[in-house]
């Protein structure tokens, strides 16, 4: 059968049936004196060594609005990551620390949006340095809205910088 015989209802379930969308991010470390900035973290030939972590991630209900955004080509999304020493909830991390960091770099490949974060050996500005959470967020200054967040196991010193490396997967 055709698909214009369907409803707009019966679209909507068939779309809704078959769509699928998934959270995804890594955190890679590194010896900062080896890769004090993004730039040096792009040209490296094997990241997948320094990858300390990876897991699913919880795409808020906020961050499920922005798929269309996302899926038309938009960019302006989410502007700035932040960490923290606490557990997140469905809108905020729990004990956020240090400055929010800025996405150095958005990108879009077939069904994927992608969006890395790099932390310089003095980030997050804070003495406490064992992060358990991370969270994209829409601007600078605490607060604002989240749309997405992970718990996460980290120890970060300035002996290291870090990617912190997003992915959202649409099938």
């Amino acid at each position: 059968m055709n698909s214009s015989n369907y409803t707009n209802n019966e679209k909507k379930i068939m779309v809704e049936e078959t769509s699928n969308v998934n959270g995804y991010v890594k955190i890679y470390a590194f010896p900062a004196e080896e890769v004090p900035d993004y730039e040096t973290y792009l040209k490296l030939s094997d990241k997948e060594k320094y990858l300390v972590g990876a897991s699913d991630n919880t795409i808020t209900t906020l961050g499920f609005n922005l798929i269309p955004i996302i899926l038309s080509g938009g960019t302006n999304t989410f502007t700035h990551c932040a960490v923290g020493t606490g557990s997140p909830s469905g809108t905020a991390l729990g004990t956020e620390v240090g400055t929010r960091i800025s996405i150095a770099y958005k990108y879009a490949i077939q069904n994927e949006y992608h969006m890395d974060i790099f932390y310089g050996k003095n980030d997050p500005n804070t003495s406490s340095n064992v992060l358990t959470e991370a969270g994209l967020f829409n601007q600078l200054a605490a607060g604002g809205e989240m749309y997405c967040s992970n718990t996460i196991s980290f120890t970060k010193s300035t002996a290291v910088t870090m990617v912190v490396a997003w992915l959202w997967s649409f099938a």
